[in-house]
């Protein structure tokens, strides 16, 4: 996966669009959506591990469910104003995918947020290069 955030933002930057800071600020509350999306969905999966099946609370796990309902409602949402904001630019979609559907874009978001992390860590390769070369990578695994 090449970042496709960073092609949107380089489309963005060299555009002649009037709003273009409007359409910046756009984007970046979509990639945030992603992030937040992803941060439940982690929250979520802690608690389910962390605490035994008999400690569980079902108002908390209700509370989790929902927040991360909503939250996969919004990067649903920003999936496809990010491809509007493409086809406005007359670039590739950055979704390239069935928006609807909601496991999809589950793995988009925590593909991008993935992404996001592992470039800053390995000063601007992607995630795609960083796991195809990870040193975690046991000897003689594809």
């Amino acid at each position: 996966m090449h970042n496709p955030i960073l092609s949107i933002f380089e489309a963005l930057a060299v555009s002649g669009f009037p709003n273009k800071e409007d359409l910046r600020i756009e984007v970046l509350g979509c990639i945030k959506s992603f992030i937040s999306y992803f941060d439940d969905v982690v929250n979520e999966q802690i608690y389910y591990s962390a605490t035994s099946k008999d400690k569980q609370d079902i108002c908390i796990m209700k509370a989790h469910d929902e927040r991360r309902r909503k939250a996969h409602d919004l990067c649903i949402a920003s999936c496809i104003r990010l491809n509007s904001i493409c086809d406005e630019m007359n670039i590739d979609q950055i979704c390239d995918f069935d928006v609807e559907d909601r496991k999809q874009v589950a793995e988009f978001a925590g593909l991008i947020a993935c992404d996001l992390y592992f470039t800053n860590i390995k000063c601007g390769e992607s995630l795609t290069n960083w796991l195809n070369n990870s040193p975690l990578k046991k000897e003689g695994q594809p």
